[in-house]
């Protein structure tokens, strides 16, 4: 027996009105990730691919359907708890790179700020940044970065969370990469 989906979709749908009418961005999406499961969301820009995710983080209320993280109905929740769910279960990286740092911290920081709690946090905060050739930028603000390297530090931060469901909504657009248009669910 498969064990239960920790990522569960049924029927989402999201309108969005503009000044030249409705536009459907996500048309009834049905969708389960299990643990450990990595899903690519594909398709050009303007498919819905963000839409589908910040549906998926609690950030945007879906038009209809149901959301489900670990069991819990994430659009039944009110604005606090899926905070405090997202805390606790989610983390999410932007395709913006300037959407994922706090501005007033330093690379280090950003990192480093999670490590306080673990053993050896500020070492570990330190190895990431040595592992990503950003050991020089580690007393950066965001300001001071590109955004290669903003994304960088943001990916970094959302894998050493550990949270259960990792989102990436296009992870290497800021990177120069070529694959852009590709968004990420990991779990």
């Amino acid at each position: 027996m498969a064990p239960d989906p920790i990522v569960q979709c049924d029927h989402l749908v999201k309108f969005f009105d503009t000044a030249s009418g409705r536009v459907q961005a996500v048309r009834g999406i049905d969708m389960e990730v299990g643990v450990g499961v990595t899903t690519a969301i594909v398709g050009p820009s303007g498919s819905g691919k963000s839409s589908l995710l910040r549906m998926i983080a609690g950030l945007d209320r879906p038009t209809a359907g149901m959301v489900q993280i670990d069991g819990i109905d994430v659009w039944s929740l009110g604005a606090r708890r899926r905070a405090r769910l997202r805390a606790r279960v989610l983390t999410s990286v932007a395709q913006r790179s300037s959407d994922n740092l706090f501005e007033h911290l330093t690379a280090a920081q950003q990192l480093s700020r999670l490590a306080r709690s673990r053993p050896n946090g500020s070492d570990e905060a330190e190895l990431w940044l040595g592992l990503l050739g950003l050991l020089h930028r580690s007393e950066h603000h965001p300001d001071a970065m590109s955004g290669g390297e903003r994304q960088s530090v943001a990916i970094a931060r959302a894998v050493y969370f550990g949270a259960k469901v990792l989102i990436l909504d296009e992870p290497t657009a800021a990177l120069g990469v070529k694959q852009a248009g590709i968004c990420l669910l990991y779990t």
